[in-house]
């Protein structure tokens, strides 16, 4: 649709001017599907943790988490170049949010000593982190 492909497109701009680019409620156009998606994840994480003393990767064994990588590959690989891969490297973290820390700031994975090749000559990155 016209809306799904400007929206796309949106994304693409503020990757290549910005580095970086909000997607947190684009990942599917049922958006009840990917919050009970989104909570069941982060409820299983913080059971491994919490109760389990299990790191949080261990989530990878479960369906949900691939689900919401395909999600990712679907509906945000519009957004990329054409020629870059969904690779399914996909790592988890538990951060409790009683203890005031936070996750990764944004940055950049992958980028090697020549820094002018990561980058299509479009100007879009050839390796993104979702």
């Amino acid at each position: 649709s016209d809306k799904k492909l400007k929206e796309a497109e949106r994304r693409r701009e503020r990757l290549v001017e910005d580095g970086y680019v909000l997607a947190d409620d684009i990942l599917c156009s049922d958006n009840t599907h990917q919050s009970s998606l989104i909570q069941k994840l982060r409820e299983g994480i913080t059971i491994l943790h919490k109760d389990h003393s299990i790191p949080a990767t261990f989530i990878l064994l479960f369906d949900q988490t691939w689900e919401l990588a395909r999600l990712a590959k679907t509906n945000l690989g519009a957004s990329t170049h054409e020629n870059n891969i969904f690779n399914f490297d996909v790592l988890a973290w538990y951060i409790d949010p009683t203890e005031n820390v936070a996750g990764f700031s944004p940055h950049r994975d992958r980028q090697p000593e020549d820094a002018p090749s990561s980058f299509h000559k479009c100007q879009q990155a050839k390796y993104v982190t979702m």
